[in-house]
């Protein structure tokens, strides 16, 4: 299960490495900093780039057993960190948002830069994680190669950035009732 650290946007790695040092090592693959990779130019030349998913936070994949722990370092953190909680109890986020950000990584803790066409108005996938996932897009930005996701996270709903790359826009050949040739 998913829980979330929040923490000061920029302290992450900061907070993260504190903690393993605290808890101990065998925690190293539970705890994660989702990152997304996008297309950029640089310098006149595309280059991939991985970027932080969510800027001031971390995702801790526990069962409730390893919950507790992690806790009370963080009560003791240096750095500006908290557990996202109702009450005094510590809860996973939805089931429904977790599922969406493992499938949006798949087996890592990035979400890949899918692929995809316009055919007319409509977003057709051809790969990556976005696959299925059309509905989702509320729109793109094809100069940023980023397509803009709204999903409810943290029980609001959000918009999340991908990396997005359009590769074709097709457009019928139909002009007053004839088709052009």
């Amino acid at each position: 299960m998913y829980y979330v650290i929040w923490t000061l946007t920029g302290k992450e790695n900061i907070v993260r490495d504190e903690l393993l040092a605290q808890i101990g090592a065998e925690y190293n693959s539970h705890i994660h900093i989702l990152t997304r990779e996008r297309k950029q130019k640089y310098r006149g030349e595309w280059q991939m780039r991985k970027e932080k998913l969510f800027p001031g936070y971390l995702f801790m994949d526990l069962d409730a057993t390893q919950v507790e722990p992690v806790r009370e370092v963080l009560r003791r953190a240096t750095e500006h960190a908290k557990v996202l909680k109702t009450g005094d109890e510590l809860y996973p986020i939805h089931a429904q948002e977790e599922q969406l950000l493992r499938r949006l990584t798949g087996d890592t803790t990035n979400v890949a830069v899918s692929v995809g066409v316009i055919e007319e108005d409509k977003i057709i996938m051809r790969e990556g994680p976005l696959v299925g996932m059309e509905g989702m897009i509320k729109r793109i930005d094809r100069h940023k190669r980023m397509a803009v996701l709204e999903v409810e996270l943290f029980n609001r709903v959000s918009e999340v950035k991908v990396g997005l790359e359009i590769v074709e826009k097709m457009e019928l050949p139909y002009l007053e009732g004839k088709w052009n040739e």
